[in-house]
């Protein structure tokens, strides 16, 4: 059992489409694992940059944003996005009980992940 742990890929556990909560605090894999919380700011402007980056993550609209990956964060444009959740999930008793790092490999694999995601358009010499 042990074993199986070990082999765990960051898409075993964070499942797409990633979806935002209607408090636009949290944004959640598709079963149901927080994946984020919002950085970027809960009016209007800040509900539109949300869905446009998690749109970019999950592959329905380009990716075309200067993202990078800073202490479990994302920062678009040198500013946080994201930060990165599901902690508790990856290493809790009562979920998934992984050792510390190979919960923190999968955390950072799946950041990279989305990084890579919102990037994936960027033109050579556009960041």
């Amino acid at each position: 059992m042990r074993e199986n742990k070990m082999k765990k890929k960051f898409k075993d556990i964070y499942r797409f489409p990633l979806r935002i909560c209607d408090s636009l605090v949290y944004v959640w894999t598709d079963n149901g694992v927080m994946a984020f919380n919002n950085l970027v700011g809960f009016d209007k402007e800040g509900e539109k940059y949300l869905n446009d980056l998690i749109a970019a993550i999950n592959g329905d609209k380009p990716g075309v944003y200067d993202a990078t990956a800073e202490n479990g964060r994302i920062l678009v444009n040198g500013k946080k996005a994201l930060l990165a959740r599901g902690w508790g999930h990856l290493t809790g008793g009562g979920s998934l009980n992984l050792p510390f790092d190979v919960a923190a490999k999968i955390q950072d694999d799946f950041i990279a992940f989305c990084v890579s995601q919102l990037r994936r358009d960027l033109k050579e010499g556009t960041e």
